[in-house]
């Protein structure tokens, strides 16, 4: 949809989403972020992206919108605020950012009936609801007026939707702003002889990746019958450890680190060509909803995973295999058993639902 400026029928301004990083004259941000705000511009007549600029060197998606960007466009925080509460009444905002100060403004222009305010809570939000960090509890207190002086809330998650929904009943559960199956990831085929491990997140400690590596050195000193290989997508302090500890282990020529991706046909073409995903972390990391579980079981993926709060109820049609965290011989044990029997298999197999995020938040935003 477009529009003159003197002739602006409706004006969404999204706030946060992911990060920019700026090459030559051009933004460039995470690639699934782009695509869903995107998305959301197509429903309205003019869309502004507000979001920190950072140097990444990660971003591959130039973004073909209108865009501002902080210490880019706006020297301060407070000239972002100061911005935001200028515009007129037929504003539409969507908060989609942490950020305390951010989140008062939403407040302000709330109170001030300065345009219709959406709250979007996604895996942050988990974190600071659980810690016992005063900063997070603040945070989190903020984030619960949010929940209560809004037009509308979009989360992520069955169990924060349902507490959220009982502050304000104009709440939905978002789909997943993830990246979806191409053509290369259908008809997914298990290959009994070599089983192709997967895992996708930070390189740290508390996500358990030296878990996954201790278990991965029981399957290499323990089974001869089947190949085994570890794909580990993400970046992290942890790099230099998983490399001396997988040679020292003698099974390096078995791993494969990728590092970060932010390219979905890649990231698609990964996902077809593995057959377990695995989740070790540590309840200690505050893992929130993982969207790399929707993304494994829309690419038919079988997934591994800590029994962390909340998983059960967000994924308990979907046929995921939990252990303890920190059990590296349980998740030993699992591996090597694969593949399980067809039922559950194809249990793990459950569709995600194939609607875009940014048809169902537009939809959601102007009540259509």
């Amino acid at each position: 949809m477009s529009a003159s400026r003197n002739n602006i029928v409706n004006k969404l301004i999204y706030i946060g989403g992911s990060s920019f990083e700026q090459k030559q004259e051009s933004f460039f941000s995470k690639t699934s972020v782009v695509r869903h705000v995107e998305g959301l511009a197509k429903y309205f007549d003019q869309t502004i992206w507000i979001a920190n600029v950072e140097k990444t060197e990660n971003f591959k998606t130039k973004i073909a919108i209108n865009t501002k960007g902080f210490k880019h466009n706006f020297r301060s925080i407070f000239e972002i605020c100061k911005y935001l509460l200028t515009q007129d009444r037929k504003t539409y905002y969507y908060f989609h950012t942490e950020n305390p100060y951010f989140r008062i403004v939403a407040l302000i222009i709330f109170f001030l009936k300065k345009g219709k305010v959406f709250i979007y809570f996604g895996n942050n939000f988990y974190v600071n609801f659980n810690s016992l960090n005063a900063k997070a509890t603040i945070r989190s207190w903020i984030q619960w007026l949010n929940a209560i002086f809004s037009h509308g809330n979009i989360v992520r998650g069955k169990l924060f939707t349902k507490k959220i929904k009982r502050l304000n009943k104009n709440t939905i559960e978002t789909i997943p702003i993830m990246n979806r199956p191409t053509d290369n990831a259908k008809n997914k085929k298990v290959n009994g002889n070599t089983i192709n491990l997967l895992f996708i997140g930070k390189l740290v400690t508390k996500k358990g990746i030296f878990d996954l590596l201790k278990a991965f050195n029981l399957i290499m000193t323990h089974n001869k019958q089947k190949e085994y290989f570890l794909n580990i997508v993400g970046y992290g302090e942890k790099k230099d450890k998983i490399i001396n500890y997988a040679s020292k282990n003698n099974f390096l020529n078995k791993i494969k680190l990728w590092g970060y991706i932010d390219n979905e046909a890649l990231m698609s073409k990964i996902y077809s060509q593995n057959d377990i995903l695995i989740l070790p972390s540590h309840e200690s990391y505050g893992e929130g909803i993982p969207r790399v579980i929707s993304e494994a079981i829309a690419h038919q993926l079988l997934v591994l995973s800590s029994d962390l709060p909340g998983f059960k109820e967000e994924f308990m049609d979907k046929g995921i295999i939990y252990f303890q965290p920190k059990d590296y011989q349980k998740l030993a044990d699992l591996i090597m058993r694969y593949p399980f029997s067809l039922e559950l298999k194809q249990s793990g197999y459950s569709s995600v639902n194939c609607v875009n995020s940014y048809d169902q938040h537009a939809r959601f935003i102007l009540n259509k």
